[in-house]
């Protein structure tokens, strides 16, 4: 069985916004359906063991970039260049 990761789990490596540090606190990462769709099944498949953890999620996917698949790693990348987080 396939476990389901939350729409801002996937998206914790990808469009950071932050309004004000109280918005920051409740709402630290989203994510394009874009992304999602490109990038949901490599979270899944890579980094199914981090959880709902964002900052988790994030490390494994940046440990993992040789392992992304051919549709996520170009948006991955992308995402991580625009937020300067390499």
């Amino acid at each position: 069985m396939t476990k389901n990761i939350p729409i801002a789990a996937i998206g914790a490596c990808l469009l950071l916004s932050f309004h004000s540090p109280a918005q920051a606190a409740a709402k630290k990462h989203q994510v394009t359906d874009a992304e999602q769709a490109a990038c949901g099944p490599d979270v899944t498949s890579l980094c199914g063991n981090a959880g709902e953890d964002e900052d988790k999620i994030l490390t494994c996917m940046k440990a993992n970039r040789a392992s992304l698949t051919a549709t996520c790693r170009p948006v991955f990348e992308e995402g991580m260049r625009r937020r300067g987080l390499r």
